[in-house]
C-alpha cells in the first residue's frame, strides 16, 4: 500500500507538472492571441487608411482629368475663335496679239494641290504649333486621333477649301467679263 501511495504521489506530481506546463502554454497562447488581435486591429486601421488614400487619389485623378478636358476645350475654342486670314492673289493676264481674240491666262492653272498644300504646311500650320503642343501633352487631337493624323486631315481640308475658293473666284471673274 505504501508503494501504491508512492506511485500515486509520483503520478500526482507528474500531473501537477503537466498541469503547470499546460497553464503556462495557455497563458503564452492567450498572450499571443492578444498580440495578434492588436496587430490585426492595426492592420485594419492601416488598410482603411490606404483605402481612404486610394479613394482620395482616384477623386483627384478624376478632377484632374475633368480640368484637363476643360482646358483642352478652352484652348481649342480659343484657337478656333481666332481668325485666320489668307490673302490669296491669283493674277490673270489677257494676251492680245494682232487680230486674234484675246487669250486669258491665269496663274490659278499652275496651282496644284501639292503647291497649295506645301504653302499651307510651311506658312500657315506653324501658327498652330502652340495648340498642338498643348494637345500633345494629352496625346489626343480634338477628333480623338493623334496630332499627326489630325493635322494631316486639317491640311487636306484647308487645301481643298483654298483650291475651291480660287476656282470659284476665277469662274466668277470669267462670268462677269462675258
Amino acid at each position: 500500500s505504501a508503494m501504491i501511495r508512492a506511485g500515486s504521489l509520483e503520478g500526482q506530481d507528474d500531473l501537477k507538472e503537466k498541469n503547470r506546463n499546460l497553464e503556462a502554454e495557455v497563458a503564452r497562447l492567450q498572450k499571443m492571441l492578444k498580440e495578434r488581435s492588436m496587430e490585426f486591429e492595426e492592420m485594419k486601421a492601416s488598410v482603411a487608411g490606404a483605402v481612404a488614400a486610394a479613394e482620395q487619389a482616384m477623386a483627384m485623378h478624376v478632377s484632374h482629368a475633368r480640368e484637363m478636358e476643360q482646358l483642352k476645350a478652352a484652348k481649342l475654342a480659343e484657337a478656333i475663335n481666332d481668325r485666320i486670314e489668307l490673302h490669296i492673289s491669283v493674277p490673270r493676264v489677257s494676251l492680245n496679239y494682232n487680230n486674234a481674240p484675246p487669250m486669258l491666262l491665269s496663274s490659278a492653272n499652275g496651282l496644284g494641290d501639292e503647291l497649295i498644300k506645301g504653302f499651307l504646311e510651311e506658312e500657315v500650320f506653324p501658327h498652330f504649333t502652340p495648340l498642338w503642343a498643348r494637345l500633345d501633352k494629352l496625346d489626343i487631337a480634338p477628333d480623338g486621333s493623334s496630332k499627326r493624323e489630325y493635322s494631316g486631315k486639317m491640311l487636306d481640308k484647308l487645301t481643298e477649301a483654298v483650291k475651291a475658293f480660287v476656282k470659284k473666284s476665277q469662274q466668277a471673274d470669267e462670268a462677269g467679263r462675258t
